[in-house]
């Protein structure tokens, strides 16, 4: 965590770009977590094999994640596979580059005998427990790694996405709110403290420790769920509102909404950390706060998406106030939400100031 920041966050005070800044590290982590790789997300002037590439991983990942599902979701297969136009040039170029990759990231590591742990090893590694052969073959590995690269970068909650881009999603909502609400901000800090001590990194026991930072992000989700909504299909009739559903309808079920009833929540419209601490999350209703969805098919990667914006965030607020910008504070601005898959703000630049003593 610390050489992420390092690499682009070394003035004492500085506007940083949060939407860049907050996917960026979230998809360098996401390699390393996936595919023991640095995706190279937050660092300039990297060269590629134009022989191979024709555009860098990101922008390869970025094109076939925003738009695959929602371009075929709209046009239809054969149009994405085949018509002319530029968008459509661009994604299937986007996507056999994300292709090669993945066969570079999976043959590398086929022949690596150093014991790894990310995932795609662990995948690779894989064997059957009834017959004690590989259990995937290279497409599946592929597959399976598609899934987790893409997942968290444009999560859809109902494709079961893991990745980078829905907790990059929470945290710039988490930092705007944390930088105009500096009351809560302060107790953030005072536990990120006592967890930090003298050290200058965390162990993955700490999290446990990071009781209110926990409740930081999940009020931050609950005021903007990364996943505004997603779709069901009911599997028999049933009665809702006194509405007849027939079994395969198609049902939609707007987390942004829920999270917002005031029938279900008090001062919903207010951050409110505390509401999921341990003395009131049991006053919650069970289906009133679903950002990962529920049931059977609730996010796999739900708890690697909380762990992660923990520590990011627990790092940030441990080395930097976080603030609006002066142009900010005169103008009144408030970002703008915009949904691709994810729900994010359409721009937004936050002010960061080291703070004293506090040395990466």
């Amino acid at each position: 965590m610390l050489d992420v920041l390092n690499t682009v966050w070394k003035n004492d005070s500085f506007e940083l770009d949060v939407v860049h800044a907050m996917t960026s590290i979230t998809l360098q982590i996401m390699g390393l977590a996936g595919f023991g790789t640095d995706l190279q997300a937050i660092k300039e002037n990297v060269t590629y094999d134009q022989t191979r590439y024709t555009m860098p991983l990101k922008e390869a990942i970025t094109l076939a994640a925003s738009n695959a599902v929602i371009a075929r979701f709209q046009f239809g297969n054969w149009i994405c596979d085949n018509a002319p136009f530029e968008k459509f040039r661009r994604l299937r170029e986007a996507i056999r580059n994300t292709d090669k990759y993945l066969n570079d990231f999976i043959s590398a590591r086929s022949n690596d005998t150093e014991q790894r742990y990310d995932l795609l090893s662990l995948l690779i590694a894989a064997k059957s427990e009834e017959t004690g052969t590989t259990g995937l073959t290279p497409t599946e590995i592929k597959s399976d790694s598609f899934i987790f690269l893409f997942a968290g970068s444009f999560v859809l909650s109902y494709l079961q996405f893991l990745g980078h881009e829905t907790t990059a999603s929470q945290l710039m909502w988490t930092l705007w709110l944390l930088a105009t609400h500096p009351e809560i901000q302060d107790k953030l800090l005072q536990e990120v403290n006592e967890v930090f001590g003298d050290r200058e990194r965390l162990e993955h026991d700490d999290h446990e420790k990071l009781k209110y930072t926990l409740c930081v992000i999940r009020e931050s989700m609950r005021l903007n769920p990364p996943i505004a909504s997603v779709l069901k299909e009911a599997v028999e009739d049933d009665v809702i509102g006194g509405f007849k559903i027939p079994a395969g309808t198609t049902i939609t079920a707007q987390f942004y909404t829920i999270h917002r009833d005031p029938t279900l929540w008090e001062k919903p419209e207010e951050f409110i950390p505390e509401r999921f601490d341990e003395h009131n999350a049991h006053k919650i209703h069970p289906t009133a706060y679903m950002p990962f969805s529920l049931g059977s098919r609730k996010c796999i990667g739900f708890l690697f998406s909380l762990t992660e914006s923990v520590f990011i965030l627990a790092h940030i607020i441990r080395n930097f106030s976080v603030s609006r910008t002066e142009e900010q504070k005169r103008n009144g601005f408030v970002p703008v939400p915009q949904q691709v898959i994810t729900i994010q703000p359409k721009e937004l630049t936050l002010q960061f100031t080291r703070r004293a003593k506090q040395r990466l």
